[in-house]
C-alpha cells in the first residue's frame, strides 16, 4: 500500500519548525525522539522494513476509521484461516495507531507526558498513568531502538523494532495492581508493629 498524506502544511511547536508532512519519516522520527529525549530515553532510527509493517496494519483500517482484524495494541488479533472458525494471535505491542495531523499527535502526547509525569515521576502505577497507555506510546517503549510509519488521511500507524510496553509490565507485574486487573482483592496490609515514644518502632 503506498502512503497517502493529504497534508502539505509546516508542521510547528513553540518557535521550532517541522518539514511538511509528506516528509513523513522525518517527523515521525524526529518527534519521537523529541519525545523520549525530554524523559531520558535514547533516540530511535528510521528502518524502512518497519513502514511495510506499518502499511499492513494500516490495510485493515476501513475508509470510516475501524480496525477490521483488531488492534496490535497488546489484544488479540483474529487471524482468518481456510477452514474452521478464526483464531486469535497475540501480536503484542508492536504497533500504536494514532488519529490527526502529527502536529496535534505530539502536542497531545507531550501534554500527558507533564500530566504523568506530575503525578508519577518514576512511572510508576496510577490511575493517570493506567489510563493513557497508548497515549505515551512514544516515551514508554524504553528498550525500542527503531520506528517505521504509514500515514493514510488522517490515521498514522508506527511500528516498531520489538514487542513490549514497559509501563503496562510495570503495571500487570505489581503486587497489588497485578491482582486487581485479575478481579481479585488486594492482600490486607500487616498491622503497624508496636511503636516506641522516639518513633523508631524498636522494642
Amino acid at each position: 500500500m503506498a502512503v497517502v498524506v493529504q497534508s502539505y502544511q509546516s508542521i510547528t511547536n513553540g518557535q521550532q519548525a517541522y518539514p511538511s508532512e509528506f516528509d513523513n519519516d522525518v517527523v515521525c522520527l524526529e518527534q519521537h525522539n523529541k519525545q523520549r529525549a525530554a524523559v531520558g530515553v535514547r533516540p530511535l532510527i528510521w528502518n524502512p522494513f518497519l513502514i511495510i509493517e506499518s502499511e499492513k496494519y494500516m490495510a485493515t483500517i476501513d475508509p470510516d476509521g475501524q480496525t477490521i482484524t483488531g488492534r496490535m495494541l497488546g489484544r488479540r488479533r483474529k487471524r482468518k484461516k481456510k477452514k474452521k472458525e478464526e483464531q486469535p494471535v497475540e501480536k503484542g505491542e508492536q504497533c500504536a495507531e494514532f488519529s490527526g495531523t502529527w502536529n496535534s499527535i505530539f502536542e497531545t502526547t507531550a501534554q500527558e507526558v507533564k500530566d504523568v509525569q506530575k503525578l508519577q515521576p518514576d512511572w510508576t502505577y496510577s490511575d493517570a498513568v493506567a489510563n493513557q497507555f497508548d497515549a505515551t506510546t512514544m516515551v514508554i517503549w524504553w528498550d525500542h531502538n527503531q520506528v517505521g510509519c504509514a500515514v493514510m488521511d488522517r490515521r498514522r500507524v508506527c511500528c516498531y523494532d520489538t514487542p513490549g510496553n514497559i509501563l503496562d509490565a510495570k503495571i500487570v507485574n505489581h503486587p497489588v495492581i497485578g491482582l486487581l486487573l485479575n478481579g481479585l482483592p488486594p492482600p490486607n496490609p500487616a498491622p503497624p508493629g508496636p511503636t516506641r515514644l522516639d518513633g523508631s518502632g524498636r522494642q
